[in-house]
């Protein structure tokens, strides 16, 4: 009965975070309308606890976005997933300190491979005929707002948590392979 409860509890979170993403994205004017609130949260998070279990939210967080979303099936659950996977390995291997500025080059890096994962994955059903989607000219620099804002808001929200909670402190993570 436990496990239910916790199930239902994340399941309501998760749909929960979607849902501020979308009302970020449609209440907002033009150029902050581009913040990404799930990655935001999913580095946050990732960089908190410490835990793969960051991936598994971003499979079920980009799940449910794809369910409003006007792509075809699949290229934003692969695209976000992947990234993040990416990013968590490089978390666990490479960055060697909790800091703002590692969340916000955590955040960058996880944006820009899951746009360029994004437009490859929508090239190829392009290029096979499975969709007629086309790239706008406006595209890359909605893109160029979503990074700037999305990096900008989770250092600040990286150092406002860090004032408030230990886990958030500037240390150095213990799984890094460079240790100073």
């Amino acid at each position: 009965m436990e496990l239910l409860k916790k199930t239902f509890i994340i399941l309501f979170i998760l749909i929960l975070l979607v849902g501020c993403s979308m009302l970020v994205s449609y209440l907002l004017p033009y150029p902050f309308s581009n913040i990404n609130i799930i990655f935001i949260f999913l580095i946050i998070f990732m960089m908190a606890r410490d835990s793969g279990l960051v991936v598994w939210i971003s499979f079920f967080t980009n799940f449910f976005t794809e369910i409003y979303s006007s792509t075809p099936f699949g290229l934003i659950l692969f695209s976000g997933t992947i990234s993040i996977l990416i990013i968590f390995w490089l978390y666990k291997t490479i960055f060697t300190n909790r800091s703002w500025y590692s969340a916000m080059a955590l955040v960058s890096l996880a944006l820009l491979l899951y746009r360029t994962l994004f437009i490859i994955s929508l090239s190829l059903l392009k290029i096979f005929g499975l969709t007629y989607l086309t790239f706008e000219k406006t595209t890359f620099i909605i893109f160029g707002w979503e990074l700037l804002f999305t990096c900008l808001l989770t250092g600040v929200v990286y150092f406002v948590l860090s004032k408030f909670f230990k886990s958030f402190k500037a240390s150095p993570i213990e799984h890094g392979l460079f240790k100073i």
